[in-house]
């Protein structure tokens, strides 16, 4: 993480000083006392916090909880996207684990903050408490995404007021332990519609949004894609928007857009592809050419050498002879779906 430090006294400017060394962090510190402990000096800390807030992964106020609090309250833009913050007394006792506890990794923080001084850390997060699992953390470490944030709320409260919550996980993609496992009821297919009990869905395919429920995402789809040459990218995720829908595919899941090499600077395709967070995978007109696919076209062929590129592009990335979605076409590109197996 990239850390940064404020401390307003001697004292916890000599524990900032430790901090900096442990986590390689950048320690802030009043104009008065930043030459001494080779800092970077402030006349107000809202005013270093506001400019650091965005910049670094990890907050780490060597203050009273009322200093932090007052610091970071204009800047805060949600779980998501806000960083960790821990706040700890200049005697180093106790590391307070005080925002994005989960997701930013504050409580992690904590944990270490307080090793390196002998505290203890403050976790207060009620899942952590109850040793329910905290599903951002799973569902990030599992690298899969959300359709809706709001519903890691929803699931947070549930798990935290020991209420059961289903689970419909069929390839097990969430890390659970036994005892997190514990924590939810297995089912073999997602609650019907009438439903609204709480539920965590992990597919690829789209799902209702509603209230109690999430949706998880697993990036195991490829998108096979040929397009004219300066197709834009809106008109080429119109076409994989298109190849997706006639499955009930989620765009979440797209974890690899791929097309033919001579592709590969293609401005359009490499905007649509940072678009959906995807991973850009290219091969050339021999190695499409070793691919028997569903939809061979002799104009393709005579333009680019090779008899399809969206098809055999999506199989040959996603290393299979299925696709989930032959070739859809649009006026000026094409697409294919195929599957991983496991997350990329």
């Amino acid at each position: 993480m990239n850390i940064a430090i404020y401390a307003l006294t001697p004292d916890g400017a000599r524990l900032g000083d430790a901090l900096r060394r442990a986590f390689d962090g950048t320690l802030f510190l009043p104009m008065r006392w930043a030459r001494e402990h080779n800092a970077t000096g402030f006349e107000r800390i809202v005013d270093a916090v506001a400019e650091g807030f965005e910049r670094y992964d990890g907050l780490i106020f060597l203050t009273a909880c009322g200093i932090a609090v007052r610091s970071i309250a204009p800047l805060l833009q949600g779980k998501t996207k806000d960083p960790a913050v821990v706040v700890m007394d200049q005697a180093g006792r106790f590391a307070i684990s005080l925002l994005s506890g989960h997701l930013g990794g504050a409580n992690g923080l904590a944990e270490h903050i307080a090793a390196v001084t002998g505290g203890t850390a403050v976790i207060t997060t009620a899942t952590d408490v109850i040793g329910a699992p905290a599903i951002d953390i799973v569902a990030k470490q599992a690298r899969l995404r959300a359709a809706h944030d709001i519903g890691f709320r929803e699931i947070a409260a549930a798990l935290a007021a020991g209420e059961p919550v289903s689970l419909f996980d069929p390839q097990g993609l969430l890390p659970l332990t036994p005892k997190e496992s514990g924590c939810f009821v297995w089912a073999s297919a997602p609650l019907g519609p009438a439903e609204t009990d709480p539920e965590v869905v992990v597919d690829f395919r789209e799902h209702r949004n509603r209230p109690g429920r999430l949706v998880l995402h697993p990036p195991v789809l490829v998108a096979g894609v040929g397009c004219r040459k300066e197709a834009s990218a809106e008109d080429i995720l119109e076409c994989i928007t298109l190849a997706l829908s006639k499955a009930n595919l989620a765009a979440k899941s797209v974890a690899i857009v791929t097309s033919i090499d001579a592709k590969s600077e293609e401005p359009g395709l490499l905007a649509a592809a940072t678009a959906l967070s995807a991973k850009t995978l290219f091969f050339s007109a021999e190695e499409l050419g070793s691919v028997t696919t569903p939809t061979p076209s002799r104009t393709v062929e005579r333009h680019m050498g090779v008899k399809n590129v969206c098809e055999a592009a999506a199989m040959l990335a996603a290393q299979t002879n299925r696709l989930l979605v032959t070739k859809v076409k649009t006026q000026t590109a094409t697409t294919a779906i195929a599957r991983i197996q496991q997350p990329v």
